[in-house]
């Protein structure tokens, strides 16, 4: 598309700075964030191997091939500021039932 959806977010994020993205990329840095922007599918009928599961708590996410492990903003999502790592930022984040040890949860 025209990339107008993510303009708008992007506005929204910081709607004083109009900082400067790529329409095509699914990662937008900020000083204290990384946004990814997840395709999901459309209304033309195209997929992504992109998944959300735990209702919505968790995400399979397929960057680009330029990103990978050793890529530094890859190493910047992976990591938390107390450096925990995703461990901690999910167990901040899960949704209530899906915190690992929760008597509801259903994968044990």
């Amino acid at each position: 598309g025209t990339g107008g959806f993510k303009a708008a977010v992007v506005h929204e994020i910081s709607p004083i700075a109009n900082p400067k993205f790529s329409k095509m990329s699914g990662i937008q840095e900020w000083r204290n964030v990384v946004t990814l922007f997840v395709n999901v599918g459309d209304k033309h009928g195209n997929s992504y191997d992109n998944v959300f599961t735990h209702c919505g708590g968790r995400i399979t996410w397929f960057a680009q091939p330029r990103q990978g492990e050793d890529t530094p903003v890859i190493q910047r999502i992976t990591r938390t500021k107390d450096g925990k790592g995703m461990d901690a930022l999910a167990l901040a984040t899960a949704p209530a039932g899906l915190i690992p040890g929760d008597e509801d949860d259903e994968d044990d």
